[in-house]
């Protein structure tokens, strides 16, 4: 059909109800009294704020968590919230995009997690069955409380209130992911993908939890569809290249990806998900990964794991086997890491490369404790992927000081689950030659 008339600050929503009827006339659909009800409703009276809102939604849709990206988002949201504080969308939106300010490390206080919930209930209080407020709500569970049963529960209430949609999805594939459930994982985030097969999103998120379920071919599929998409998604580069590494040991094909992402100018070696520092110390180059180390204007500091350059390069020295360089690093990474952990005492990334630190100057005592209270703050039965990352840490420190069967009962767990380790890694990381010879972790490499 072609519409004519004069579209006005007035009418535009008056427009846009009619062309929905239209459509569902046209398709021959009988609304329900509820539905028709949705189709006239409008969002708020004010067209600017609807304007900054739906820019709002854009720059979060497609932030790739992106620090700069979704403070964009937050920015407007906000100036949408000014023009029309009764906006239950944008304070929905709101809360969605500082609950993932707090989940990616970008801002960690206690005010953006009251935030979180606050701007969530706000939007519950204007429209108590605005399935993007429940939205909210579901990921305010699941990232602030790491309540994912009660997360699930939101989304359900989503799914009652209207159809699925690919963002809500998305977030259920990420919520059973945190709990363990991978599998129900990748259906939910496949459905996403299919509802839009535009969201550079959730196609991402299905090629990285079929990463660790170890489909590294299908993961490979669904990582270059992602960019594709979006070309500036940070994250996508790393997983395609700790995917080339896990899936047959090609530390080349891995470094491929992160020279593509540090020549398009978004390999960020502060909070990449895997960094040239790592893939350098996998694959025995230690003077590459001490020059690395010293690109850095800061600790790695992601979901997964906190380090500081410092720890880097004695990780580094240590594999080239230059105890008095690597013993003066690792003191000083225990004194920057001693602090980190005294401001901040219940950071589990913190606790577990502060035990990496104590292993690399052999106070075994120190390092066992520090691996093993980075596990007690967050275990696997509270989160697997970042539990999960703890416990691999703790192996890492185990392989350190001499504890060879603990670590290989540990790196056996961790194979026989969904999670980014695989044999091929073990086979070619210098960090388990200890281990090397022990006839269970050979029958591992088997």
């Amino acid at each position: 059909e072609q519409y004519g008339g004069e579209l006005t600050v007035a009418n535009i929503f008056d427009v846009q109800s009619e062309i929905a009827s239209e459509i569902t006339a046209a398709l021959r659909a009988r609304l329900s009294s509820e539905e028709r009800a949705v189709i006239a409703r409008r969002p708020t009276e004010d067209v600017e704020a609807y304007e900054a809102y739906l820019t709002a939604v854009a720059y979060w849709r497609s932030s790739g968590f992106v620090e700069s990206k979704l403070r964009s988002a937050a920015g407007l949201t906000s100036l949408a919230l000014e023009q029309d504080s009764t906006f239950a969308e944008a304070w929905a939106l709101k809360s969605l995009i500082s609950g993932e300010l707090f989940w990616m490390f970008f801002d960690r206080s206690d005010s953006i997690q009251s935030a979180t919930e606050r701007e969530a209930m706000r939007a519950l209080e204007l429209e108590p069955d605005l399935p993007f407020a429940v939205q909210a709500l579901a990921a305010y569970h699941y990232r602030i409380r790491l309540d994912y049963d009660r997360a699930l529960e939101s989304v359900d209430r989503f799914l009652e209130l209207q159809p699925p949609t690919s963002s809500i999805e998305g977030l259920a594939g990420a919520i059973l992911r945190r709990k363990g459930e991978t599998e129900a994982a990748l259906e939910r985030f496949e459905r996403g993908a299919d509802l839009d097969p535009r969201s550079g999103v959730e196609t991402e998120e299905t090629g990285i939890t079929a990463y660790l379920l170890r489909r590294h071919d299908e993961a490979e599929t669904w990582l270059k569809r992602a960019l594709a998409l979006q070309p500036d998604a940070r994250a996508t580069y790393s997983y395609l290249a700790a995917n080339s590494l896990r899936a047959d040991g090609d530390t080349a094909e891995a470094r491929k990806w992160l020279e593509q992402a540090r020549t398009a100018a978004i390999y960020d070696p502060a909070s990449t998900d895997f960094s040239f520092v790592e893939l350098a110390l996998a694959a025995r180059q230690p003077d590459r990964a001490i020059e690395e180390s010293k690109r850095m204007t800061g600790p790695l500091n992601n979901q997964m794991v906190y380090m500081p350059p410092i720890l880097g390069r004695a990780l580094a020295w240590r594999l080239k086997g230059d105890a008095v360089r690597s013993g003066a690093a690792f003191d000083s990474a225990r004194a920057e890491l001693e602090a980190t952990a005294a401001a901040d005492p219940t950071e589990p990334r913190v606790r577990s490369a502060l035990g990496i630190a104590y292993a690399g100057l052999g106070r075994k005592a120190d390092a066992l404790r520090e691996g093993r209270e980075g596990v007690r703050l967050m275990p696997p039965e509270k989160e697997a992927w970042r539990g999960n990352r703890r416990v691999l840490q703790l192996a890492i420190i185990e392989t350190m000081v001499g504890e060879t069967e603990a670590a290989i009962d540990h790196l056996e767990h961790l194979l026989s689950i969904p999670f980014d380790l695989t044999v091929a890694e073990l086979r070619i990381d210098p960090t388990w030659d200890p281990l090397r010879g022990n006839a269970r972790f050979e029958a591992l490499m088997r």
